[in-house]
């Protein structure tokens, strides 16, 4: 079997893709100054409805996974992902929520912008004037 993008040759991934993404620009858009509870609710649903991690996860199982690995085994690598995914985020979410760390990451934030941009300044302008081979 030829591994090829679910999106692609189906409109309905294609579409259920598109209905997700508007739902996590409404759910981004919307969550300001939450309180907790409602932050974990927005947060587990911007991730789940973010359709850049469902085409990388798209793109990543269509050609590392065999199409001929049982249901039970791809079912367990995806309960893996969602494990993995939630631990890191926790985790990311501890870590710059303390107020030591956000003082800290506030002195260099300027910084930080600045090398981040430059660093995606000069990735666009490689991909600009690459040459395709």
């Amino acid at each position: 079997m030829k591994k090829q993008s679910i999106q692609s040759n189906n409109y309905y991934y294609y579409s259920q893709n598109k209905e997700a993404g508007f739902w996590y620009w409404r759910i981004v858009k919307d969550s300001k100054d939450l309180p907790t509870s409602s932050a974990v609710k927005s947060g587990f649903l911007v991730n789940v409805l973010n359709p850049k991690a469902t085409l990388f996860l798209l793109a990543v199982f269509t050609q590392v996974i065999d199409p001929e690995t049982p249901k039970f085994i791809q079912t367990l690598y995806g309960l893996e992902m969602v494990v993995a995914t939630f631990v890191w985020f926790v985790l990311v979410s501890f870590v710059f929520s303390n107020k030591v760390m956000k003082q800290k990451i506030s002195r260099f934030s300027h910084w930080i912008d600045r090398v981040g941009g430059a660093v995606m300044l000069a990735l666009g302008i490689k991909v600009a004037v690459s040459t395709q081979k």
